[in-house]
């Protein structure tokens, strides 16, 4: 799946794609303000692949925010304070 908003709309790199495990689409603003991602199979226990799906999970967070700005740029920017995005990481115990 991938998550549309996976770019940052002030570069003009219009190439730039994530392959997300997940995200919840609201159609009627176009935002996706969820991201799963799930490091490998039930029960994978790689440490290397859990870090960096931390990494994306981040940058994705940041590209979730920069599309909401984009999108709502004439609003009463004290509503940043109250805008969350989510990210959901599913991994193995230790």
């Amino acid at each position: 799946m991938w998550l549309s908003c996976w770019r940052d709309p002030f570069e003009s790199n219009d190439g730039w794609k994530y392959d997300a495990d997940g995200t919840v689409f609201i159609p009627k603003s176009g935002l996706e303000p969820l991201l799963l991602e799930a490091s490998g199979a039930y029960g994978t226990r790689d440490k290397s692949r859990h870090v960096f799906d931390h990494l994306k999970g981040a940058f994705g967070c940041y590209s979730m925010l920069a599309k909401i700005l984009s999108t709502y740029q004439h609003a009463d920017t004290s509503l940043m304070n109250d805008v969350r995005t989510i990210f959901i990481h599913t991994s193995a115990k230790g």
